[in-house]
């Protein structure tokens, strides 16, 4: 339930962003749809409860904490799950408030994975708002009674309860089955327009994410049974959670002890009154077991000028173990792709050379648009794996960074700007198409 709590503020910020997104002609209609005005009522409510948990960062951090937490102890592990974490933690950053810049931030993040071109991230934006806007039309109304008691729970410092999240998780039940429905269907339509390379990633984190849904609804069942507990949302060591359950149970306690206190003077037995049991703590002592360091896998020296600029990057910044192993996954997820490119520019190059019949001039022209565009394809990939590359680096890895510049792959890219106050390097911006 935390983590579809989550997610419905994806869809939320999705679905709210689109109805300032639509085309406003003169055949839009004056009248919102049917059902419409009850779905952006809803959408409102929503924003407005959220502010009542006090700045977005404090709640932030809180979410993001039991978020990897949950990542973390049901071995979500695997380097498409560790994606998804990551889209989740860089969009929820941005306050729910600023949809536009919430569903920008979620399409170029999913475009620069799936290394998508422009044709392909305007389709995704479209099924991103048709999907989003469907499921909240639909399912508005359940997603209102559970996400706001939670966060009015939330809001009055209150603890969740086993008896709260068994109603949520029977009132969900709908939304999940459909989210999950929705899921598949559209990500199995969207990858018909996807070429090898990147459909091979789409449907690597299709299966991580039918993993997680899976497991999702069989800890939905259990919650639904009254059994749940805060370990399983990650919240065991949460302040508002453990306070309010010690709170809890020492008014249990107290409660106890009088009534006991009544039937003892009631029974006129003159016995002293027995010390009660002390009330067993929420809150878990025990400490996650200590990883050992991964060892940092070592590579030669490369001399593709890609995995060069990968591996330069990686000293620059002084990646760990870990952030190593993402950047090369980013960098042998990305270049395929690059090589795919080059043998497609090759071939056409030599076929228009082949073309005796053309003019020098002609043919010199029509040569130029393909090696423009040729640049422009090896450009946007650069810009997509640099995106993700930099976002492996903590702040203080960036404050560290040494000053050197790095062996840009491509000709075509400008050369990187001074360093920033928080220590990036990178300041490229994609150039407008």
């Amino acid at each position: 339930m935390k983590r579809v709590c989550c997610l419905a503020l994806l869809a939320l910020s999705t679905a709210a962003f689109a109805q300032d997104d639509l085309p406003r002609t003169d055949e839009r209609p004056v009248e919102p749809a049917r059902g419409q005005p009850a779905f952006l009522e809803n959408i409102g409510k929503m924003l407005k409860a959220v502010q009542s948990l006090g700045p977005w960062e404090e709640n932030y951090e809180q979410m993001m904490t039991a978020m990897e937490t949950v990542f973390e102890r049901n071995g979500w592990t695997s380097e498409a799950d560790q994606f998804s974490l990551d889209l989740i933690r860089t969009v929820e950053a941005i306050p729910p408030f600023q949809m536009q810049e919430r569903f920008d931030t979620m399409v170029g993040m999913l475009s620069d994975r799936y290394m998508l071109d422009e044709q392909q991230e305007k389709m995704l934006r479209k099924t991103l708002i048709r999907e989003s806007t469907g499921m909240m039309q639909q399912h508005s109304g359940r997603i209102m009674q559970y996400a706001m008691e939670a966060i009015q729970t939330r809001a009055a410092g209150e603890p969740f309860t086993a008896d709260q999240v068994a109603r949520w998780a029977e009132i969900a039940a709908p939304v999940f089955e459909d989210g999950r429905r929705r899921v598949n269907i559209v990500a199995k339509e969207f990858m018909q327009h996807l070429d090898e390379q990147q459909m091979k990633i789409a449907s690597t984190d299709l299966d991580a994410a039918n993993h997680r849904l899976n497991r999702m609804g069989e800890m939905r069942e259990q919650w639904a049974a009254g059994n749940w507990t805060a370990s399983d949302w990650g919240l065991e060591r949460d302040p508002i959670q453990t306070s309010g359950e010690q709170r809890r149970a020492a008014e249990t306690a107290s409660a106890e002890t009088d009534r006991n206190a009544n039937r003892r003077a009631a029974e006129a037995s003159g016995s002293t009154a027995p010390t009660p049991e002390k009330p067993e703590s929420s809150s878990v002592t025990t400490e996650k077991a200590t990883k050992a360091e991964k060892p940092v896998a070592t590579r030669s020296e490369p001399t593709d000028p890609w995995a060069r600029y990968v591996s330069a990057f990686i000293r620059k910044f002084g990646l760990d173990a870990g952030q190593q192993d993402r950047a090369w996954s980013i960098h042998d997820a990305v270049k395929p792709r690059v090589d795919q490119l080059e043998r497609k520019h090759t071939q056409r190059l030599a076929a228009l050379r082949g073309h005796t019949s053309v003019s020098a001039e002609d043919r010199a022209k029509v040569e130029q648009d393909v090696v423009a565009k040729h640049d422009a394809e090896l450009e946007r990939l650069f810009y997509q794996m640099n995106r993700r590359l930099e976002r492996l680096p903590s702040t203080v890895q960036k404050r560290n960074a040494d000053k050197s510049e790095l062996p840009l792959p491509i000709k075509s890219v400008a050369r990187t700007l001074p360093a920033k106050a928080d220590g990036s390097t990178n300041d490229q911006q994609e150039p407008k198409k």
